[in-house]
């Protein structure tokens, strides 16, 4: 077990784009020439995705119109213009990842799939601008590669978390808070408050500071009376980097107590037992049988 958080890279950049607008200005947007209107696109899995988003948007984040049949706009009024590139896309992100959880709730077996697709612009020229967020992490430690290693005899890290995760309720607890297809900012925050005040986050109190405050003031996004964004705040990526690297310090140290409290006879042990498949391979003589989903027309007799 190797506690200490592996060190990363993270890059993170916007790339823009320009048109010439109505009087064919090449070159790039200048100072002078502002937004006058800020949208946000955001992108669903499918249409029907979309239309539903559309029905249930709230007042502040106003539908403009469809961009094409997967992509809507959202935004264009004063208050989106007020805001900067960063925000605007975190607030609507926001909105998606409560939108989602709330469909979630009330239609628990239907899945959809949003994401903010760039942040557009037109200008006092009536030229258009477009950002869109990128990022790219390098590790310098692969962690696959660490959850494939063993961690108990034959046993490796990930057999052993999965174990937990079903036996320990404070581990299936800890992974709950991770438990999406993309982690935002509220993750970050309730990540930070689990670990905060346990070993794994000694002699790191002013960096928590700064990573829970900028994670609080992007969850209470639009929020009237919410504290100041923290100077010098982190981007998501490398919050997430942060908070879940703790964590992950967290769950190696649930897993060697495991290992102690089993040497001490104190937990049962864990068995596992591997499931033979060969001899069920070789009853498959052909390709394997695939279900092909398309719109063909099937004929009843």
């Amino acid at each position: 077990m190797h506690p200490e958080v592996r060190s990363q890279r993270v890059e993170e950049f916007v790339v823009g784009v320009t048109d010439s607008g109505p009087n064919a200005i090449t070159g790039e947007i200048t100072a002078d020439d502002v937004p006058i209107i800020r949208t946000v696109f955001v992108r669903g899995g499918s249409a029907h995705d979309i239309d539903i988003l559309i029905s249930l948007l709230p007042p502040d984040f106003p539908f403009c119109y469809r961009v094409d049949d997967f992509t809507c706009a959202i935004g264009g009024t004063e208050r989106f213009l007020r805001m900067t590139v960063e925000e605007a896309f975190q607030h609507v992100d926001n909105m998606l990842l409560n939108a989602s959880a709330i469909m979630h709730a009330y239609l628990p077996n239907f899945e959809r799939r949003y994401g903010v697709w760039q942040v557009h612009h037109v200008h006092k020229s009536l030229r258009q601008s477009a950002q869109r967020r990128f990022s790219l992490t390098i590790s310098d430690q692969d962690g696959l590669a660490a959850l494939r290693a063993p961690a108990d005899g034959d046993l490796t890290l990930a057999t052993l978390l999965l174990h937990l995760a079903q036996t320990n309720g404070k581990v299936g607890e800890a992974l709950a808070l991770l438990n999406a297809p993309n982690p935002g900012w509220a993750a970050v925050y309730d990540t930070i408050k689990l670990v905060e005040r346990t070993s794994v986050a000694k002699g790191k109190a002013t960096k928590l500071k700064l990573y829970r405050g900028t994670a609080s003031w992007y969850r209470h996004l639009g929020e009237l009376g919410r504290p100041k964004k923290p100077a010098g705040a982190p981007t998501l990526v490398q919050a997430r980097t942060f908070a879940f690297g703790l964590l992950r310090v967290w769950l190696e140290l649930r897993v060697s107590e495991y290992i102690r409290r089993r040497d001490a006879g104190s937990t049962s042990p864990l068995v596992v037992v591997s499931q033979p498949v060969t001899e069920l391979a070789k009853l498959i003589t052909g390709p394997p049988l695939t279900m092909q989903l398309g719109r063909q027309s099937t004929k009843q007799s």
